[in-house]
């Protein structure tokens, strides 16, 4: 792609491949959620398929973001223009600053292997290899689904006690904490924490990872499960890989556990009512990003403002209109992610109908949002 017209399109919204999928092998419990429902009228040849992760804003090399018709990854992107896409003002202060936001949307049909990330200094990391704190943001949840975070009680389990269920392969269950969730509750997940996403929950995941690094996930036990090599559950495949060693090191099942432990991670909106029925949720308080919910009625118009920074743009309902801060206007529909580069704000939204979507952007943020 030329250089001067990418340098130009960088004035505005750019779209993202919207079905980086994993594939089933990868994520054997997936259903048909983020297909069917959030992806059906931008990737209409997969609805039905079974998927687990789409990687909607990524710069991980497992799974990288593409620019939508091109080769061109997120990486190259933030790499080769790093005054338009993070700011002049954030490149000045650190030319080697990049994007460290991966956002995925999780649909779980079954549950979730449980596990623990580590920190970006755990001495099992590889050289290539990142920390992974992460959040939860519910969507959808079936009656009665729920996630694992943590041990039922002090007294249930010792750290002794989780090293020999793991090493040895017995029931783990009895002793987590199942906590039941509804659509808008958000959990802050970091580094050390034992969790596991329940059956019958689509979520939204932001994550950190440091830049061009792979992020890094201890699965510490999977629910005595088997897959063939399709990612179908076969009672004569194989487990998957296990770090049960490496796992031991960070969780201590007699801390991580009561009423206080899940209410540290558990954040409530801070909500802004913008006038005409619009509505804004401000989510999280990790020291890396923020996530905003925005809700906007068809025929509404919003402005909004990310002061020297850049987001990432993930609508879930509608249809709009962007208008950069050249004039250009682009058009955005459910299901199709994009990147908010500094050098397109401030934006106006236009809302032809009933809209909603989520922006990721980076905790030193300073945002606005108004009407006229």
């Amino acid at each position: 792609m030329d250089s001067s017209f990418l340098q130009q399109a960088l004035r505005g919204p750019l779209p993202l491949t919207p079905n980086n999928f994993t594939p089933r092998a990868r994520t054997p419990w997936g259903g048909t959620f983020i297909a069917q429902q959030l992806k059906d009228a931008v990737s209409p040849e997969t609805k039905g398929a079974i998927v687990g992760e789409s990687w909607d804003f990524s710069c991980e090399p497992s799974f990288p973001s593409r620019l939508l018709g091109s080769s061109l990854t997120l990486h190259d992107l933030f790499r080769s223009y790093p005054k338009e896409t993070l700011s002049a003002t954030l490149f000045k202060q650190d030319p080697m600053a990049a994007c460290e936001i991966l956002v995925k949307f999780v649909d779980a049909q079954e549950d979730l292997s449980l596990q623990v990330h580590p920190s970006d200094s755990d001495p099992f990391l590889g050289k290539e290899e990142s920390g992974k704190p992460e959040s939860w943001l519910i969507l959808h949840a079936e009656p009665g689904a729920g996630i694992y975070l943590g041990f039922q009680s002090q007294a249930a389990l010792s750290h002794e006690g989780l090293a020999q269920i793991l090493r040895s392969g017995a029931d783990l269950r009895r002793f987590l904490r199942f906590v039941p969730v509804k659509a808008g509750d958000y959990f802050e997940i970091p580094a050390g924490i034992c969790h596991a996403v329940g059956k019958g929950i689509t979520l939204l995941e932001p994550q950190r990872v440091l830049f061009g690094k792979k992020a890094r996930t201890y699965r510490m036990y999977d629910w005595g499960r088997r897959y063939n090599a399709k990612g179908e559950a076969d009672p004569e495949g194989k487990g998957r890989e296990l770090h049960i060693e490496e796992s031991l090191h960070l969780v201590q099942p007699t801390v991580q556990c009561g009423d206080k432990f899940l209410a540290q991670l558990r954040s409530l909106p801070r909500r802004q009512n913008v006038g005409e029925g619009i509505r804004i949720d401000s989510f999280g308080h990790n020291p890396f990003y923020r996530t905003h919910r925005v809700q906007v009625p068809a025929q509404q118009t919003l402005h909004w403002n990310l002061e020297d920074t850049y987001g990432a743009l993930l609508p879930t309902e509608g249809y709009f209109k962007l208008r950069s801060a050249d004039g250009a206007d682009s058009y955005w529909q459910k299901g199709q992610p994009g990147l908010l580069p500094a050098a397109c704000f401030p934006l106006t939204i236009q809302a032809l109908h009933d809209t909603t979507f989520y922006i990721v952007n980076p905790l030193s943020a300073k945002i606005q949002w108004w009407q006229n």
